[in-house]
């Protein structure tokens, strides 16, 4: 469907090229990362605690903001930051002897968006919108492929299958239903 957008952004192949630069690149990566860790965890951890795991993006942008960007945090703000972590570590429960190693990854994935922010706010902020959204699909579209390459070339086990459905399982297909959902949310 992009593709098809072409003629009407008027041939202007700036916004195109643009998509490719570095740092744009580097926040699609991010953003997939965070797509796929947040998903990854959804299958395996409670919802509440995904969220919360999740919801640590704007202690890590607050922190990220202060070492990279040197943007001064005032005292509430560090404040909020501090009760924003006990409230995570609450949730988590990291030394509980029921821990499940798999709340760590939606962790990463408020870093991964914490640090895609950054760059948008740095790198980014003179992007044509359009540049983003055709770099974030291309990068999604890319994951994907290289992501089902190598798992079609992977024997894996049963246990394995069962404990990652999300990222191990077999392609679901689709019925006329879903195609119809999927088409117009694509037109959306």
């Amino acid at each position: 469907l992009l593709l098809l957008l072409i003629p009407l952004m008027g041939g202007d192949r700036s916004i195109w090229a643009a998509a490719f630069r570095p740092w744009i690149l580097l926040r699609s990566a991010l953003f997939a990362m965070v797509f796929v860790s947040f998903y990854t965890a959804i299958s395996t951890v409670d919802l509440a605690v995904v969220a919360a795991g999740y919801y640590t993006s704007p202690i890590f942008i607050t922190l990220l903001s202060a070492m990279m960007t040197k943007d001064r945090i005032n005292p509430l703000g560090w404040c909020a930051v501090l009760l924003g972590f006990v409230g995570v570590l609450i949730i988590l429960r990291p030394t509980s002897g029921d821990f499940n190693p798999m709340t760590v990854v939606p962790v990463f994935s408020g870093l991964c968006y914490a640090f895609a922010a950054i760059i948008v706010r740095v790198k980014c902020q003179n992007e044509e919108p359009f540049s983003l959204v055709v770099s974030l699909n291309f990068v999604l579209m890319a994951t994907g492929i290289i992501a089902t390459l190598i798992l079609s070339t992977l024997s894996l086990s049963s246990s394995a299958i069962a404990f990652q459905p999300f990222l191990l399982g077999e392609w679901a297909l689709l019925d006329v239903k879903e195609w119809i959902i999927t088409c117009a949310l694509a037109l959306l």
